[in-house]
């Protein structure tokens, strides 16, 4: 018999290839290793030169910046710089529960990091929208801004087909 904890080593094992189905739910479930890429940190730095505003809403982001690029990253994958500690949300309450208000504030490391006197690893692990741990090497942000998003490589892919 399987034990739950040996049922989870398994799962989240496979999971981190190229996903599976949990055997005590049904639910498929991968892990991704997501890569620290060039546009992400073309909105940390954007969110930099806002910093004294403290929270700005996303779309004051958006508004901000001619680059489509860094403008789809805005609307995607930006968010995923608070795995790294780069960047941190707004909440407000609302009938007594927390809850986005669409406004992000880089943080001290976030900062550190844009004057490039703080390296982060490159891959983080995800999963569920949940932060499971890091991996790679570190890098700067001019290393980060020299490296673009790749699909293949975010889903597995050896090739880009």
């Amino acid at each position: 018999m399987t034990t739950l904890a040996q049922a989870k080593a398994d799962f989240f094992a496979a999971a981190r290839q190229q996903g599976s189905t949990c055997p005590c739910c049904g639910r498929f479930g991968k892990v991704y290793k997501r890569k620290l890429h060039s546009s992400m940190v073309a909105v940390l730095v954007l969110l930099n030169r806002f910093q004294n505003l403290g929270y700005t809403h996303v779309h004051t982001l958006i508004n901000a910046t001619t680059s489509p690029a860094v403008a789809a990253a805005i609307r995607g994958d930006f968010a995923k710089l608070r795995y790294w500690g780069l960047i941190e949300e707004g909440h407000e309450v609302v009938k007594g529960s927390h809850v986005s208000n669409g406004k992000w504030r880089i943080t001290e490391a976030g900062v550190r990091f844009c004057e490039g006197s703080l390296t982060v690893q490159k891959y983080v692990w995800v999963y569920n929208s949940a932060h499971l741990g890091f991996h790679g090497e570190h890098i700067s942000v001019y290393d980060a801004l020299g490296d673009a998003f790749q699909y293949a490589e975010l889903m597995g892919h050896t090739t880009g087909a």
